[in-house]
């Protein structure tokens, strides 16, 4: 079993990779290298992201909060940063299954390669 196109695209999508096999090989090559028992882990780990994208606009457009009740305490904690937070923890865990760096942050408007640009 290997992962579809649209499967590889979306690991490129949240690891901040563009498709691109000379730019990008370490993560190509891995594609062709992974074990069934990886594939179903990363295709796990993209089906959960997904899931995180399709509550993000559900937040967007009806604007939700979530909330924690623990007994008779209710903490009310802003549902983006939870969503963020989870994103990030499923896609450093699709970096290590894949044994690349994220280049981009998925969930952030960080700069590419942590903010440093190359001058000149």
């Amino acid at each position: 079993m290997a992962l579809t196109e649209t499967q590889k695209a979306q690991v490129r999508m949240y690891l901040g990779y563009e498709r691109a096999q000379d730019i990008y090989p370490e993560v190509e090559s891995k594609f062709g290298i992974l074990s069934s028992d990886e594939e179903a882990q990363i295709i796990a780990k993209i089906t959960s992201l997904a899931d995180l994208d399709t509550r993000l606009d559900t937040i967007d457009t009806d604007g939700t909060l979530e909330a924690l009740k623990i007994d008779e305490i209710e903490l009310r904690a802003n549902p983006l940063e939870l969503i963020y937070r989870r994103g990030r923890q499923l896609i450093a865990a699709l970096a290590g299954l894949m044994g690349v760096e994220p280049l981009r942050d998925y969930y952030g408007d960080s700069a590419p390669w942590n903010g440093a640009y190359a001058v000149g």
